[in-house]
């Protein structure tokens, strides 16, 4: 039985030019290692293309909450469970706006204090 699998290979091969055959690509090439400038610059990139892109549709943000905690689903169809299931995303998604919005803000206090020294005092002793 091998002897008639190489056969067939041999056969199968028999025209086959192998003079400008290559060799497999090394597979242990280690991947760059990016510096900490190199994922920073990455990071702001990502978040000004993002911001692009939010900025370019003419989309309104609707910051709605409207869900029942404790819901009984025992009595609901499956495509109410599905409204509901919608509407719980929906919400995950204006808590996470909400929570974004709060740390720009506490950014902007942090930053206003910091190059505030001759109101506040010193930055370390603010923070403190």
């Amino acid at each position: 039985m091998l002897d008639d699998v190489v056969k067939q290979i041999h056969k199968n091969l028999k025209d086959v030019k192998t003079d400008t055959v290559t060799g497999r690509k090394s597979a242990t090439k280690k991947p760059t290692k990016l510096t900490a400038q190199e994922k920073f610059r990455a990071v702001v990139q990502k978040m000004e293309s993002a911001l692009s892109r939010y900025e370019e549709t003419e989309e309104i943000d609707n910051w709605s909450i409207d869900f029942k905690a404790g819901e009984y689903y025992g009595n609901k169809t499956f495509n109410q469970i599905k409204e509901i299931h919608k509407k719980l995303e929906d919400a995950g998604t204006c808590a996470e706006k909400i929570k974004l919005l709060a740390f720009v803000e506490r950014g902007s206090i942090y930053n206003y204090l910091k190059n505030s020294d001759e109101r506040f005092g010193r930055w370390s002793d603010v923070c403190q």
